[in-house]
């Protein structure tokens, strides 16, 4: 199976427990989509049915569900699917806390709505009881119905039906003897089906009918280890929640364990692990023998390998979640979306009349109706709205990767003495981050490099001509919220220092020139300490400080400090060259500093000059050859120089903070930590 939306997580980033062993964690590359939906979701419970502080359903700080359970998922399926998603947590959870009685009316309830939508393509809701619980649930039924509807017809029909068969059987429960017993109702009762329909038709697969009884044959042995994973890493919450409501026995595996083996809750995880441990051994079988069965469709081997995913995602999932973890919380992102809303949709509008019967794209974007040269007012806002999504696309994937957050952490440090209102200091840091993330896809392109952070360049996946796009996009979004502000005239003067700057390094790269010692620090004050000073500036024109300081030299000194130790650490860091290559900057032709001195100390260096010529002609750098490169910098002490370099320019930055804390009486242990944090 080709794997086009998702990356591999190394598993020292995290740890599954041992749930999941032998099998890859993968995370989608789009998870911010996936937690638009479920926030969505969370605002419209608290909108038309009750209202709640906090829901711990589904997202994670950094593994949400979907994003590492379904993690092949299309990214223009994966919000509605969270919201889908978000609402069956939701509801579940409104269901412990009703009686027997009270559980199967709701199931009822909400089977019929689903069937209804599923026969009809929609869902009604009548306005005379539009203040009821009944009819809140109604109407988020209604949207996902409508958006799922929108995109895929058929897999939304699938999923409706799934979802009517869970319901009229969830409500059915009973004690159970052995495992053996428990197992098949588990599967039935925690929507076994709705979730493998997830699958289908997160990934767009069509299994053949007559496939289709053998394909959920095979993937049996995965459903029991999902349903062995939740019921261990639940059984705390399900636990309490049984109590509270008085409830006689507990529907979890460990419960029935307990009684089969007469052990204690211990003893039943112990059993618990170890049949996950023989089911996970048996479906790694199950999916390397799908991949040799050439009789089967295509779609239907992926869709048993893709359930494999699900296995370790599940895992890390409900041991790192806040819903499992109560000592987790969400991630800065997610609770400021839950603080003030998800930002404008950046997907299509789909309304109930507006593509539920028929939707105007087909999967590959191209029209499946002849244009209309007179479109109506709802059909141009539909189109706007998926141009605003594919434009931000490269953005919000790149700026969805981890960072180490030094810019806030900058921002925050310095208001310790500028004193901006929080929500100026808040608006500055969306712009600056901004126009950050926006210079970040440009420079990968400018620069070839296949990797950010460690994961795929924007460009390597959204091709150059729309990372560009997206780039200019983004840099003139960061304009226009600068201009709110009032300072036009700041951004505009720094943004093309930072573009000068920018034209010397490439015309250098480019041209093979390499510039004196001088030179490039001149570069860098342009580009890099550009960006320091703007942050700087705008912060001063709204600070209510008694005092404004000049911060000039300090944001000089930390400009060239971040570009040389970032030139330093392309050539010397481990980490660093798993995140963006080995000596990539080498592949890149760029003149950092340590080069620049190489080629003054050996200016008659036949051998270097001829190994630049041949990266100029082949685009990249050969790893023997940069291994020579390595070898003649150590050669010229060039890395040294460049060390001694950064150490000068660490104590200075040290000096100035000595200084402003002595001008404005106060010390400002945020920036102190920061500046620490720097030494290379």
């Amino acid at each position: 199976m080709e794997l086009l939306y998702s990356t591999i997580v190394d598993p020292s980033e995290y740890d599954s427990g041992g749930l999941c062993d032998g099998i890859d964690l993968r995370k989608s590359n789009f998870t911010w989509l996936e937690d638009r939906g479920i926030i969505r979701a969370q605002e419209d419970w608290k909108k038309y049915i009750s209202p709640f502080q906090e829901f711990r359903g589904t997202l994670g700080p950094e593994y949400s569900f979907l994003s590492v359970l379904l993690p092949e998922c299309l990214p223009e399926r994966l919000e509605v699917l969270g919201y889908a998603n978000e609402f069956a947590f939701l509801y579940d959870n409104f269901i412990e806390f009703v009686d027997k009685e009270q559980s199967t009316i709701e199931y009822d309830q909400i089977g019929q709505a689903f069937l209804e939508g599923a026969r009809t393509g929609k869902i009604f809701t009548q306005d005379t009881d539009a203040e009821t619980k009944r009819a809140g649930k109604r109407k988020m039924q209604s949207q996902m119905v409508l958006e799922m509807l929108a995109i895929d017809r058929e897999g939304a029909i699938a999923i409706m039906k799934s979802w009517v068969g869970f319901a009229e059987a969830a409500s059915n429960h009973k004690e159970f003897a052995t495992l053996d017993e428990y197992l098949p109702f588990r599967l039935i009762n925690a929507g076994a089906m709705v979730w493998l329909q997830f699958i289908l038709f997160g990934m767009n697969l069509k299994i053949p009918e007559n496939e289709k009884d053998k394909c959920y044959k095979l993937v049996q042995p995965a459903l029991f280890v999902l349903a062995l994973q939740n019921d261990l890493c639940s059984w705390e919450k399900e636990y309490i929640a049984a109590k509270n409501c008085d409830q006689v026995h507990i529907i979890n595996a460990l419960w029935v364990l307990m009684r089969e083996y007469n052990t204690d809750v211990p003893g039943a995880q112990e059993i618990c692990r170890n049949l996950i441990k023989k089911y996970i051994s048996e479906y790694v079988q199950v999916v390397e023998d799908a991949k040799q069965d050439e009789s089967f469709s295509a779609d239907a081997r992926k869709f048993v390998e893709a359930s494999k995913y699900s296995i370790a995602g599940n895992a890390v999932w409900s041991t790192t979640c806040p819903r499992y973890q109560p000592g987790v919380s969400f991630n800065e992102r997610q609770l400021e979306w839950m603080r003030n809303g998800v930002p404008n949709k950046p997907g299509p509008s789909f309304e109930p009349c507006a593509g539920a019967e028929k939707s105007r794209f087909s999967l590959n974007g191209a029209s499946t109706e002849e244009p209309d040269s007179n479109p109506a007012p709802e059909e141009e806002k539909s189109l706007s709205a998926i141009g605003q999504f594919v434009v931000e696309a490269p953005y919000q994937y790149i700026s969805s990767l981890p960072s180490k957050g030094v810019r806030d952490r900058f921002i925050d440090a310095v208001n310790q003495w500028l004193k901006v209102p929080h929500n100026v200091v808040k608006q500055i840091k969306a712009a600056i981050n901004r126009l950050h993330h926006a210079s970040l896809l440009l420079d990968d392109f400018q620069d070839s490099s296949p990797l950010r952070r460690g994961k795929p360049a924007a460009h390597t996946m959204f091709g150059a001509p729309q990372t560009i796009n997206s780039a200019g996009y983004c840099i003139i979004k960061a304009i226009e919220q600068i201009q709110a502000l009032g300072n036009a005239q700041i951004v505009t003067n720094k943004l093309l220092s930072l573009y000068k700057g920018q034209a010397l390094d490439l015309h250098w790269t480019y041209n093979g020139i390499w510039p004196t010692p001088a030179e490039y620090i001149q570069m860098i004050d342009c580009k890099t300490g550009a960006q320091f000073d703007l942050v700087i500036e705008l912060m001063l024109a709204h600070s209510d400080a008694s005092i404004k300081p000049d911060l000039s030299k300090l944001t000089t000194l930390l400009g060239r400090y971040f570009q040389i130790a970032d030139d330093y650490k392309n050539l010397v860091s481990a980490d660093y060259a798993k995140q963006k290559g080995f000596c990539e900057d080498l592949d890149e032709g760029k003149y950092s500093l340590p080069l620049i001195h190489l080629m003054q100390s050996q200016p008659d260096n036949l051998q270097l000059r001829n190994i630049l010529s041949t990266r100029r002609n082949e685009g990249r750098m050969m790893y023997e050859h940069k291994l020579l490169v390595l070898k003649y910098l150590k050669e010229a002490k060039s890395l040294e120089y460049t060390y001694s370099i950064l150490a000068d320019l660490h104590a200075r930055i040290r000096q100035q903070i000595d200084e402003l804390e002595e001008v404005l009486g106060e010390s400002n242990t945020e920036l102190r930590l920061l500046w620490e944090l720097l030494r290379v």
